[in-house]
């Protein structure tokens, strides 16, 4: 008779176990949250990537000579460029002194030579200079060393705004043009 007890405590304690085991993993798979599924509009998206919160170093031969930040930014593998949203980009000196710093609505930035076009409500500001840029769209290239614009531009310093049909300067900011300027104001402006 104990035989029996025995053999029937333990396959009680096997259908219990078993019991057990499938209402924990009909339980477990029960609640299972979905995973997190993006929006239908960033689903339709074409772009081969898409980044939440860019931070981009730009550097030569080991100096870092910009720094830029986007809200979103989209990678398109045949072109090679990236597509960016809300940009704020830093420019550097050799030392490391803050130079320009540039807002926009949109970017583009080239992987390949690090170039960038502003686009969109464009700001430069020259903390040096006490200068102010704006325009619609703004080009930089650091392998040129310069940024340029053909759209119409407006800048301000000392008490003086000049206003143009396009904007080119080197990244010093010591050669600086307006193309059709016409100022007003009583400061002086430094070209």
């Amino acid at each position: 008779m104990p035989n029996s007890l025995s053999t029937t405590s333990r396959d009680s304690g096997v259908r219990f176990g078993a019991v057990a085991l499938v209402a924990c993993w009909g339980w477990a798979c029960g609640n299972q949250t979905a995973p997190p599924v993006v929006s239908a509009e960033l689903q339709d998206l074409q772009a081969d990537h898409m980044m939440l919160g860019m931070s981009h170093e730009m550097t030569q031969e080991g100096v870092r000579y910009a720094h830029l930040d986007a809200d979103t930014a989209y990678y398109f593998a045949d072109s090679t460029k990236w597509e960016l949203h809300q940009v704020g980009m830093t420019v550097f000196t050799v030392t490391g002194e803050e130079r320009a710093t540039l807002t926009s609505l949109w970017g583009e930035l080239d992987e390949e030579t690090e170039s960038m076009v502003a686009r969109g409500d464009v700001i430069l500001l020259l903390p040096d200079r006490d200068g102010r840029l704006e325009s619609a769209e703004l080009n930089y290239d650091p392998l040129r060393k310069r940024f340029w614009s053909d759209s119409a531009t407006v800048f301000r310093e000392g008490g003086t705004t000049t206003r143009g049909s396009g904007f080119e300067s080197d990244l010093e900011f010591s050669n600086v043009r307006i193309t059709n300027a016409r100022a007003t104001g009583r400061g002086i402006i430094r070209f």
